[in-house]
């Protein structure tokens, strides 16, 4: 079961990195962070949240 958690976080963060990088008008968090913080900060706050962490929890669930 971890294994299987672990695996669908890391796909999320990879799927979330990729998909802004293709589209980052369609995410409406994406957008709304950079209002919020400025252009480089909500840049930097919605990749460490919505793709580093989950990488690094799935990464977290492979390895315990």
């Amino acid at each position: 079961m971890k294994i299987l958690a672990g695996l669908l976080f890391i796909i999320y963060g990879l799927f979330v990195g990729w998909w802004r990088a293709l589209k980052p008008e369609s995410l409406f968090k994406y957008a709304a962070m950079q209002k919020r913080w400025g252009r480089t900060r909500g840049r930097l706050l919605h990749t460490f949240t919505y793709t580093m962490l989950p990488v690094l929890f799935g990464l977290f669930l492979l390895w315990k």
